[in-house]
């Protein structure tokens, strides 16, 4: 990933919208399948959350092949001006 990527931030909101950096304006449904499954817009992902990190992992295709892609999160604070 570059480094516009990996500054791109996801907001998962309580109300069940993900919005983001890359383009405010855009949002997409989200919601708890059970404790290890997350559906975003209607595709199930994958789910481990720890302490530290939230990892996302979802099905793709890579050269023509099947894959696995993880997007791994730190967790940030339920108020988006707090510093930590």
């Amino acid at each position: 990933m570059d480094e516009e990527e990996l500054s791109w931030v996801f907001y998962y909101h309580r109300d069940g919208k993900i919005t983001q950096t890359i383009d405010p304006n855009r949002t997409e449904p989200w919601y708890l399948k059970n404790d290890s499954t997350l559906v975003v817009n209607g595709g199930a992902r994958k789910l481990q959350v720890d302490q530290y990190e939230m990892v996302i992992s979802y099905e793709t295709r890579f050269n023509g092949e099947p894959a696995w892609a993880d997007m791994v999160f730190e967790h940030a604070s339920d108020v988006p001006t707090d510093p930590l």
